[in-house]
């Protein structure tokens, strides 16, 4: 159980029944406790009272439980809030518990199903610079939730129909002599572009576009070949991709999927008078709000994004049984959400609170324009992992010349992956991110490889260190200042785990991370390890390696590896 949980069951016995929900975090500054909570305020308006003199009272209260006494040192009101110092022999104990733990976080098996729709590339097109957040924040999510306890279901939800699908199979037979099945994914989106361009000038081709996403929705035995070589390449070459960044899917089902229940959710929806035929096509008003209606079908029979979006929610309900879904899609997407948020709820498949469109901003260059190169291309993912990886192998030659050059690249794999990651998931998702190399890999800044290298240098104490002169690690030995802040400040991993995925925002792990790291290199600048007494010395190893097993499993939930040296 996380400390803060502690404290909180302790306020809800001392106040019995009725007691409001109320909120438990650190203080702004370390000088004002380990702990402050919002208690007396929410008490205060209530029954009308000067939060300050409820707060004495709440004092009063909790001080005459034992229990509170043994976890508590001292709490103070504070214009309305109560801080709370927490003891020293109870830290240490905490500590201790937390240390012989086989991982640092206890949270119990949950019953709630979580699934998670993320990176959702187009197959025929590479993956590029717009996959990158989606994929990177959908991973950590998944992480974390699984790291709580949540069963997690991952489903990479690829674009594998409709009309895109239909010009990639025009292209191939306009443009193209060789067997599909030689066909790289760059060879497709050539294809795509230079039918898009001959459109320009051909506006009949858009109607053998029409014909052939027809033809395959109707299941010809021909464009289902085509289709088939298409997705199958294109998932080869994703998954190159995701390997490299470390990624897994439980699941990575297309828009094909759900192909077959297309015109029954369009049946469905007017069977229940959900959706109503409008000027020949099929909408779903969503009255009351300000959002336009739902178009599942066109006037031509065709169906669209909402219609396949809808599909996939309805098998998903019956197969996986999902508390809750989360889409992890750019902020432009928005509006569609909404809307097919809104269409689930008139069905009455989903509550609306039980799907949620995890938003987040575009990438932005160093001159805060969004990042494209300088023909307006678009920028592949694979080069920017190889540039990552190619800037980082740079940084390790510089500090670690002497290594074999199988290591060299082992390192220079996980600092620059892990750079790419902690550049986005330290800042809020929902702003746009500045894209810059030199903060990226900066090791002394808020960056994975600073975080990595002050793991890398925990170690390197711990293996110093003969295990023949390891004396009993006694934690009460403790006392320095620099010491209890390290020791409490591991202890709230747990804390900024939940907190992280309570907001869906790996951020806030990644800001636990960076301070955790930051205690961890002031004491080690400041107390000796290896000229320490004996006994002392034992403790303060307890110590680096509690620390540094938090970092590293931190670091594990945002996807990033921890090398032993870096």
């Amino acid at each position: 159980m996380a400390i803060r949980d502690l404290l909180k069951d302790e306020f809800r016995k001392a106040l019995g029944t009725g007691t409001p929900e109320f909120s438990i975090a650190a203080p702004p500054r370390p000088d004002l406790g380990d702990y402050a909570t919002n208690l007396a305020f929410l008490i205060a308006g209530k029954a009308k009272k000067s939060p300050s003199a409820v707060a004495e009272n709440l004092l009063q209260t909790l001080l005459e439980r034992e229990s509170f006494r043994k976890i508590v040192h001292d709490i103070r009101p504070a214009g309305g809030f109560l801080n709370i110092t927490l003891r020293d022999e109870f830290v240490a104990a905490a500590f201790a518990k937390t240390a012989g733990q086989k991982t640092p976080l206890s949270a119990p098996k949950r019953k709630e199903t979580v699934l998670i729709d993320y990176s959702s590339p187009n197959i025929g097109k590479p993956l590029s610079i717009a996959h990158i957040r989606s994929t990177i924040i959908g991973d950590a999510l998944a992480r974390l939730y699984r790291a709580l306890g949540y069963r997690v279901i991952s489903d990479n939800h690829l674009g594998d129909w409709g009309l895109q699908a239909g010009i990639l199979i025009a292209a191939y037979k306009l443009f193209e002599k060789r067997p599909v099945s030689r066909l790289t994914i760059h060879d497709m989106l050539s294809l795509y572009v230079r039918f898009h361009e001959a459109m320009q000038e051909h506006k009949e081709l858009e109607s053998k576009a029409k014909l052939e996403t027809k033809d395959l929705q109707d299941e010809r035995p021909e464009s289902l070949r085509i289709w088939n070589a298409f997705r199958k390449n294109s998932i080869a070459e994703f998954m190159q991709i995701y390997r490299a960044l470390g990624i897994k899917f439980d699941y990575m089902l297309g828009e094909s999927t759900y192909r077959k229940l297309f015109s029954r959710i369009v049946e469905w929806s007017l069977k229940k008078n959900v959706a109503k035929i409008s000027e020949g096509a099929v909408v779903i008003p969503l009255a009351h709000t300000y959002l336009p209606p739902v178009l599942i079908r066109k006037s031509d029979g065709g169906y669209l994004y909402h219609t396949f979006d809808l599909a996939t929610m309805y098998w998903r309900n019956k197969h996986f049984k999902p508390h809750k879904v989360l889409y992890v899609v750019a902020n432009e997407q928005a509006m569609h959400f909404e809307q097919l948020f809104g269409a689930a709820k008139k069905l009455g498949w989903m509550k609306k609170d039980e799907l949620l469109h995890v938003k987040f901003g575009m990438v932005r260059g160093e001159d805060l324009k969004r990042l494209s190169t300088r023909k307006g291309k678009t920028i592949l993912l694979e080069e920017i992992i190889e540039e990552a990886v190619r800037r980082a192998r740079k940084i390790v030659e510089v500090k670690n010349p002497k290594l074999p050059d199988r290591e060299k690249v082992k390192i220079a794999t996980a600092v620059g992956i892990g750079a790419l990651k902690y550049n986005d998931l330290s800042q809020n998702r929902n702003t746009d991110i500045v894209f810059d190399w030199d903060t990226m890999l900066d090791f002394k800044g808020n960056s994975a490889p600073y975080l990595q290298y002050t793991y890398a240098r925990l170690r390197s104490i711990g293996r110093k260190v003969k295990k023949s002169s390891r004396g009993k690690s006694d934690l009460s030995l403790l006392k320095e200042a620099g010491e209890r802040s390290l020791m409490q400040k591991t202890l709230q991993f747990q804390e900024a785990a939940e907190d992280a995925v309570k907001e869906y925002l790996p951020n806030l792990l990644c800001n636990y991370l960076w301070e955790l790291a930051n205690l961890a290199n002031a004491f080690y600048e400041k107390y000796s390890v290896l000229q320490a007494a004996p006994d002392l010395q034992a403790a303060r190893i307890a110590l680096i390696k509690g620390t540094a097993r938090v970092l590293k499993e931190g670091l594990s939930l945002l996807g990033i590896e921890a090398p032993e040296q870096v």
